[in-house]
């Protein structure tokens, strides 16, 4: 969204950038409703519209950094679902380089709430997949070595990010400072 900023003055590439974040977030939802909470058109439409515009959204637009790491937060939760559904690392991969983008998106705390909901997901998936099978008779593993995964991959990402950036800098500054 940097590259906006190029073409457009800071104000309108300020609200552009708010509007396609917002949208995104909308289209995050719309997916985690109807791909993971098996929702109707209407009601993931729904859904969607009232995370677009609830407060949680709209009250950083003054602060990018918290809007722009809010509206990883529904893909996250969906990229869980589905590598916890379909057993396939890829969705395991993906989830952990969104949960890394998020970190890095500047507000790390949004990152910290999305672990602990996360959590708390995965555990109402844990008991609710528990019950089902003490119905059906049938015994399924949970999805918590897929969370792990997850954890280790993002959080091994965002540090070799943090350590490359750490080194150019270091770089730049000895280099500025062999110069002065």
């Amino acid at each position: 969204m940097n590259l906006l900023s190029i073409y457009l003055d800071a104000p309108q590439a300020v609200t552009l950038s708010v509007i396609v974040h917002v949208f995104m977030a909308g289209l995050f939802m719309y997916g985690f409703c109807i791909l993971s909470l098996s929702l109707d058109r209407i009601s993931s439409s729904l859904g969607a519209l009232v995370f677009m515009f609830i407060g949680f959204l709209m009250q950083p637009i003054g602060h990018l950094n918290q809007l722009h790491a809010s509206l990883w937060i529904r893909l996250v939760f969906l990229l869980f679902a589905y590598a916890c559904k379909k057993r396939i690392l890829l969705y395991a991969i993906s989830g952990g380089i969104v949960v890394a983008i998020q970190l890095l998106a500047g507000h790390s705390q949004e990152s910290y709430l999305t672990f602990f909901a996360l959590g708390l997901f995965m555990i109402a998936q844990v008991c609710r997949g528990t019950f089902q099978s003490f119905v059906r008779g049938t015994r399924e593993t949970s999805g918590f070595l897929s969370l792990l995964q997850w954890l280790i991959f993002s959080l091994a990402k965002a540090a070799g990010q943090y350590v490359l950036i750490g080194l150019f800098f270091v770089l730049i500054l000895g280099l500025g400072a062999g110069l002065a």
